[in-house]
């Protein structure tokens, strides 16, 4: 039979462990093979990736930001190796995601982060992409609760900014 004092304890152990976050590790892949781990706490909101000079990083792949929950704000600083951003698929509970000097990829992907309210890309696009772009445009009816949409390529005088006040099925959106 278990005691009032044996029940308190508990209670209070199951309190104060909630209290504290557990640390875990984002992956990053280097384009030689070694990686680099990155501690977080679990309950951490805003994680922004870079590489530089003084880092001495250059990122192909990202492994384990679908453990983070709580996390709303993704951003990416200078990710110019990135090979895929399929690792995107983890999350979930993203509510802003902005990519700065990384390579252009298919926003389809996105379309398991059911949470995004605001997408802003500021990177790279080779002429064979931009070229297709303009011709099909950019699909992003997957993004069911985006609220903002910022298309601004590195080197071309493409700016687009939009507000989504409300959302409507087949969003697709034509360059000029």
């Amino acid at each position: 039979m278990t005691t009032k004092k044996e029940i308190c304890l508990i209670l209070l152990f199951l309190f104060v462990s909630s209290c504290f976050s557990i640390d875990k590790e984002v992956t990053l892949v280097m384009i030689d093979g070694s990686q680099v781990s990155l501690t977080y706490p679990e309950n951490t909101q805003t994680i922004v990736l870079f590489d530089s000079d003084l880092n001495n990083r250059q990122t192909k792949y990202i492994y384990g930001l679908g453990q983070f929950p709580y996390l709303r704000t993704l951003e990416f600083q200078s990710l110019a190796f990135l090979e895929s951003y399929d690792f995107l698929s983890e999350l979930s509970s993203c509510e802003e995601l902005y990519i700065n000097t990384g390579p252009f990829f298919d926003f389809s992907i996105l379309k398991s982060i059911k949470n995004l309210k605001k997408l802003e890309f500021r990177g790279y696009v080779t002429q064979e992409q931009l070229k297709r772009i303009k011709s099909e445009g950019i699909d992003i009816s997957s993004l069911t609760n985006l609220e903002e949409f910022i298309f601004s390529p590195f080197g071309t005088t493409i700016d687009v900014h939009i507000k989504i006040s409300q959302y409507s099925d087949g969003l697709l959106i034509k360059l000029p």
